[in-house]
């Protein structure tokens, strides 16, 4: 249902009639009714894809219902469904502002794999909100994989000063952002991303 609902909104090919050159209002209505069919079966990514359809969908967009399906989506254990509810909540788009449950869904969606969200935990100021420092955030993220925050933190170390120390810390966040994909830190190590 997913893949036939994305099929209809990037204007491809669905059952041997290719697409208009533009989407149509029809095609979104197809696309988000087996978006909706997915969800209902409990697909988390149905979910997700119901509430991005209607979420950034310009003056036909509708926040009450992306939110309503992006906290399916969470329910279900959706990474981007933990990060569109911190983006819901940090805003105060739809519900009360409130940044400490904000910064809760981040977590759980950088838990859960989201680099997005990892990123969005390590160069968000959330001061005065969160009782975690920044750098605490940061490496949090980087354990659950950020390269971006890895790297970061690998910086501020580095700032730091050059003590033996540092230079182990910084090289041991280096790696695990080379590990993690970063290109750029794999070449400072003098490594490719494949070893």
């Amino acid at each position: 249902c997913i893949t036939l609902g994305e099929r209809y909104v990037d204007e491809l090919e669905v059952d041997g009639v290719t697409g208009l050159p533009t989407t149509t209002p029809s095609d979104c209505v197809w696309a988000r009714a087996l978006y909706d069919v997915a969800c209902d079966a409990g697909n988390a990514r149905g979910c997700e894809a119901f509430a991005r359809s209607v979420h950034h969908s310009g003056p036909r967009s509708k926040p009450d219902i992306a939110l309503e399906y992006s906290h399916k989506s969470r329910t279900l254990g959706s990474a981007p469904g933990f990060y569109r509810l911190g983006d819901f909540y940090l805003g105060g788009t739809r519900v009360a502002r409130d940044a400490a449950a904000a910064i809760g869904y981040f977590q759980r969606s950088c838990d859960l794999g989201s680099d997005a969200a990892c990123q969005r935990l390590t160069g968000y100021d959330l001061s005065g909100f969160d009782p975690a420092s920044k750098q605490e955030r940061a490496l949090r993220a980087c354990v659950h994989g950020s390269w971006y925050a890895c790297r970061n933190l690998r910086d501020e170390v580095r700032d730091k000063g050059s003590y033996a120390h540092n230079r182990a810390l910084r090289r041991e966040f280096a790696t695990i952002a080379c590990e993690d994909g970063d290109k750029d830190m794999c070449q400072a190590l003098g490594r490719t991303t494949d070893e």
